[in-house]
């Protein structure tokens, strides 16, 4: 999941920045969105292995685009997506002599056949995370993108 903000500002910004073409733009936009995405980050590492999520969720990745020009960020764990959308009851296929885990505490126990998994109702991350951030990462945003102007 991902979460976009269109950044538009009043007629004053927009001519102010309307001083800058093509690279000088984007490299300041750049710029802008790097910082503004530090809060989010700091948000997501904090809530990381609190509230029934992983630990791994502490772990972020960013990566930035270049058409639109922007920044992204998520938790580096691939169970990031599951906890945001939820899973519909779903059967595993064991690998070759893989033993299974139950999860109750019990001792892991040779699958021969599929494993029915029950699902999982979905518990959204990045939205909350965003919203609990977003005041400190427009200022952090509009900060850099106005400085020297």
């Amino acid at each position: 999941m991902s979460i976009t903000v269109d950044v538009q500002g009043l007629p004053e910004v927009q001519e102010m920045l309307a001083q800058f073409t093509g690279g000088k733009l984007n490299n300041r936009v750049r710029r802008a969105a790097r910082a503004g995405i530090k809060p989010i980050r700091e948000e997501m590492r904090r809530k990381g292995g609190t509230g029934g999520f992983p630990r791994r969720f502490k772990k972020t990745r960013t990566r930035g685009h270049r058409n639109p020009v922007g920044v992204s960020v998520s938790p580096q764990s691939p169970l990031s997506t599951i906890f945001e959308h939820g899973a519909k009851n779903h059967s595993i296929a064991p690998k070759r002599g893989a033993f299974l885990a139950s999860g109750q505490g019990e001792a892991p126990f040779f699958a021969r056949g599929a494993v029915s998994h029950p699902g999982m109702a979905a518990r959204p991350f990045i939205a909350p995370v965003f919203g609990a951030s977003k005041e400190k990462a427009t200022t952090a945003f509009m900060d850099t993108l106005m400085e020297g102007l």
